[in-house]
């Protein structure tokens, strides 16, 4: 799970978020990943909750990525994902490297860095 922390300007009312850059988005102080010690990990590709897959997911967050596509079950009941990527909201199975879409996400958020 990763937790994101932001910035707050206590000097106003309700002490809402900052946005200093102006960009639309809530200003981030840090991230913080955290990992299940309950779940039995796997790094061997196995569809037992592959620690690899999941660190790679958990890292989009903390790169600022929200869950991505749409996961539905299709006439036979297979859990099917559009477009499948790192960033679906389920876990199904492994996946230990980028696909298109995961390379496009951090792309788009984060093409005009600085200056936006």
């Amino acid at each position: 799970m990763t937790f994101t922390f932001i910035w707050i300007d206590p000097s106003l009312p309700g002490t809402p978020p900052t946005d200093i850059d102006n960009n639309g988005r809530d200003d981030t102080a840090f991230r913080e990943i955290y990992y299940n010690d309950a779940f039995d990990w796997y790094d061997d590709g196995t569809i037992n909750f592959d620690v690899e897959s999941v660190a790679f997911h958990e890292a989009g967050h903390g790169l600022s990525q929200a869950h991505f596509g749409k996961v539905f079950l299709d006439n036979k009941g297979n859990m099917k994902f559009a477009p499948k990527a790192a960033m679906n909201a389920v876990y199904a199975a492994p996946q230990q490297s980028p696909l298109g879409t995961d390379n496009g996400g951090p792309c788009s958020i984060w093409a005009q860095w600085p200056n936006n």
